[in-house]
């Protein structure tokens, strides 16, 4: 997961946990030094005590993420993921030849509207699982082809689900690649608008 990847490449150091278990779209449960610690999103674990800085980070475009320590609070990991440079001008392509644009994401709705207010996308679908990822491309494909970019585990679902999926980037995961109809090897998101036109 992109957010883990972030998060082990910020503390190399950091003890390794054992009996890891994933609860997807929400975060993992594993013992660390012989204490459970669980790492994931606001929505499944409880950050009031930190509510104010929770939502001054997601304010800053940064995705939360709460550590809980043997049932307690133990901290708050923001992490932001920069747009990359190519994005507004991809979704600007893709509306001047007519292409609506979706953000469907994990992501808490203020951190969500943050990046997407630089991408230039109006229609945010935030804190979605992989399952609403997949219903809310269920809708769109219902009244008109609908294409589906990602790279993510959790993007699969509705890679499959769309009209034609598009996985991003050799660096995407197995399960992306494997859901999507369309692979491209490079990470430029103008690809994008260029093969569709």
């Amino acid at each position: 997961h992109p957010l883990a990847t972030a998060i082990t490449a910020a503390t190399p150091s950091a003890p390794a946990a054992v009996d890891v278990v994933e609860d997807a779209g929400h975060g993992i449960t594993g013992r660390v030094g012989g204490r459970t610690v669980r790492v994931g999103n606001a929505r499944w674990l409880d950050v009031s005590e930190q509510s104010d800085t929770a939502e001054h980070m997601a304010g800053q475009g940064m995705t939360v993420v709460v550590v809980e320590v043997d049932g307690r609070f133990a901290g708050l990991i923001g992490v932001r993921d920069e747009l990359r440079p190519e994005s507004a001008e991809t979704v600007r392509m893709l509306h001047t030849q007519g292409i609506a644009t979706v953000m469907l994401t994990g992501d808490n709705g203020r951190t969500a509207r943050a990046i997407a207010r630089e991408a230039g996308i109006t229609d945010v679908q935030a804190e979605q699982l992989p399952r609403d990822k997949a219903d809310a491309i269920t809708a769109l494909v219902a009244t008109r082809p609908t294409a589906m970019v990602g790279d993510g585990i959790n993007d699969a679902p509705a890679l499959a689900t769309a009209t034609v999926g598009i996985a991003m980037g050799v660096k995407g995961s197995a399960a992306a690649i494997e859901s999507a109809d369309v692979a491209f090897t490079g990470h430029d998101l103008r690809l994008i608008p260029a093969a569709l036109a």
